[in-house]
C-alpha cells in the first residue's frame, strides 16, 4: 500500500513539470524572434550549414555561366584565366615565412583534386546539356558501393561528356573528404595560404598545354567564375568545414544539381521531362531533410596544428 501512495504521489509531482515545459514549448513556438535574430544568434554549426547552402547555389551558377563560355573560348583557357584571377588575392599570403612544406603539400593536393574536377567538368560541359551535367554531378553525395552501382548504370557511356561530367563528381567528391581533414588540422591563420596554393595548381595545370596560344576571354565571366563563385565560397567552404562534417556538406551540396539545372530553365531554356521533376523533388526533400532532422553535433578532434 506504501508503495502504491509512493507511486501516486511521483506522478503528481511530475505531472506539473510535465505541463511546465509543455507551456515553455507553446510560449516559445508561438513567440519566436525574428527571423534575422535567429539567423545572427545561430549556432556556429547552424551558421555554417546556412553557409553552405548559399555557396551551393553559387556554385550551380557556373554551369549555365561555363556552358555558355564554351561556346566562344576553349574551355581550359578559361580555366587558367579563372584560376589565374582567383590565385592573386592569396599571393601574399603564400610568401609568409612561416608557411611551411605541409602547408604547401597539402595545398597542392587539394589542388589537384579539384583541378581535375573543374576540367572534367568544363570538357564534359562540351557535349552534355548544362541541367544533366548538374544532376550528373550528384554523384559527390554518393559514397556506398551499391549506390554507385545504381548511379553507374544511368550513364550514357556513348557520350563522353557524361562520362567526363561523372570522373567530375569523383573529384569533387575526393576533395570534400581532404578538405574536411586538412582544414580540421591548420591553423586558421595559415588556410589562406594553403588556398593559395591549391588555386595556383589549378592554373598551372590547365596553363602547361595552353601556354602561347591566343584566344579572346570573356572577362565578366572571368571575374565572376574566379573572384565571386571559386575564391570567395572556397574561402567561405573551408571555414565552415571547420564545424560541418564531409558528409553533411556533401548532402548539403546534393542539392547543386537541382539549382543548377533551375538556372539552366531559366537562363538556356533547357526543359525538364516528369522523371526530373521527381528526381528535383527527391533531392531537394532528401537533403532539406536531412538538414533539418538529421544533423548531429560535430565534435572536434584532437588536432595537430601544422
Amino acid at each position: 500500500m506504501a508503495e502504491a501512495n509512493h507511486v501516486v504521489e511521483g506522478t503528481e509531482s511530475i505531472a506539473p513539470q510535465r505541463r511546465m515545459v509543455k507551456d515553455i514549448f507553446l510560449r516559445d513556438l508561438f513567440r519566436r524572434r525574428p527571423l534575422w535574430k535567429r539567423i545572427v544568434f545561430a549556432s556556429k554549426k547552424v551558421r555554417s550549414i546556412m553557409l553552405l547552402n548559399v555557396i551551393t547555389v553559387i556554385y550551380a551558377s557556373d554551369i549555365p555561366v561555363l556552358k555558355e563560355v564554351e561556346q566562344i573560348v576553349d574551355p581550359a583557357v578559361f580555366t587558367v584565366v579563372r584560376f589565374s584571377i582567383t590565385a592573386l588575392p592569396f599571393l601574399p599570403f603564400m610568401l609568409k615565412p612561416d608557411v611551411n612544406s605541409n602547408v604547401r603539400s597539402t595545398g597542392i593536393e587539394l589542388g589537384l583534386w579539384i583541378s581535375l574536377g573543374y576540367l572534367c567538368q568544363a570538357l564534359g560541359l562540351l557535349t552534355s546539356e548544362a541541367g544533366r551535367a548538374s544532376f550528373i554531378s550528384a554523384f559527390t553525395v554518393t559514397f556506398n558501393p551499391y549506390s554507385l552501382l545504381s548511379f553507374l548504370s544511368t550513364i550514357d557511356y556513348s557520350k563522353v561528356g557524361d562520362v567526363l561530367n561523372f570522373l567530375s563528381a569523383l573529384f569533387f567528391g575526393i576533395h570534400i573528404l581532404r578538405t574536411e581533414q586538412i582544414v580540421r588540422s591548420t591553423k586558421k591563420t595559415k588556410l589562406s595560404a594553403l588556398l593559395g596554393y591549391e588555386v595556383v595548381v589549378v592554373a598551372l595545370s590547365s596553363a602547361i598545354c595552353f601556354m602561347g596560344m591566343d584566344y579572346f576571354i570573356p572577362w565578366i565571366p572571368a571575374l565572376y567564375t574566379g573572384v565571386f563563385s571559386t575564391g570567395l565560397c572556397l574561402v567561405a567552404e573551408m571555414d565552415a568545414m571547420r564545424d560541418v562534417s564531409a558528409t553533411e556538406t556533401a548532402i548539403i551540396y546534393g542539392l547543386e544539381p537541382v539549382w543548377g539545372a533551375a538556372f539552366a530553365w531559366f537562363l538556356l531554356g533547357e526543359r525538364w521531362d516528369f522523371s526530373e521533376w521527381i528526381g528535383a523533388a527527391l533531392v531537394l526533400c532528401g537533403s532539406l531533410l536531412v538538414q533539418v532532422l538529421g544533423g548531429t553535433q560535430t565534435t572536434k578532434n584532437d588536432a595537430h596544428f601544422f
